[in-house]
């Protein structure tokens, strides 16, 4: 990665809340989304999305289509999940948990909303409900899929968090994965941010090769 992209990295913004605190998926959340990066798109930039592609998200993000690019089914059945799984969450680990939106400091683009934000201790949740198959995994391995770790990466970027824990639910039991920053990551996924955020301000079409997975 190198000496810059590391230093990039530890530009780790003051914990900076944006103005307003919009509704999760209200129309106001949806459109202030949509001007800048979120958690769930940060995973196409890193060549970890299936069901996306750079080319797709460059466009929504200019307005040259109009359709929110789908990251897949499992997106619908997270979102339904959701509240019984940071009820869950709450209950494994004593933590009161709300929802937060975060804007990075310096790079007002890199914008992440938060499952759950606990102030105190300056730790998310990140909360995925996956099939059988990688919640079994999660809980025998401590997995983490690529496309999830890096979603937590970007939220760290964003919020400034110290910590981060990521919660596998399966809609009865939860397993608790701790996560930290990692700042190799965080500098390689910074880089490819400003570069695709370039190209939406520009309206220049990104070249796939600089955003593939990382070997």
């Amino acid at each position: 990665m190198g000496v810059r992209l590391a230093e990039k990295a530890s530009e780790t913004p003051s914990l900076l809340l944006v103005d307003e605190q919009y509704e999760q998926r209200s129309p106001e959340w949806f459109e202030w989304r949509k001007l800048g990066i979120g958690s769930s798109e940060a995973p196409v930039l890193m060549g970890y999305d299936k069901y996306c592609k750079i080319d797709e998200l460059w466009r929504y993000k200019t307005g040259l289509q109009i359709r929110e690019p789908t990251f897949g089914y499992m997106a619908e059945r997270g979102t339904r999940l959701e509240p019984a799984a940071l009820r869950a969450y709450q209950r494994h680990t004593k933590l009161k948990m709300v929802d937060r939106l975060f804007t990075h400091k310096k790079y007002k683009f890199i914008r992440a909303s938060l499952d759950g934000w606990n102030e105190e201790f300056e730790i998310f949740v990140e909360i995925k409900c996956p099939n059988r198959t990688n919640h079994y995994r999660a809980v025998a391995e401590n997995w983490i899929k690529p496309e999830y770790y890096t979603q937590i990466q970007h939220q760290f970027l964003a919020s400034g968090a110290k910590y981060a824990d990521f919660w596998s639910y399966d809609g009865r039991s939860g397993h608790k994965i701790p996560v930290l920053p990692n700042p190799w990551f965080m500098g390689e996924l910074l880089e490819r941010e400003i570069l695709f955020w370039n190209c939406v301000e520009n309206r220049v079409e990104p070249d796939p090769s600089a955003f593939k997975e990382i070997a």
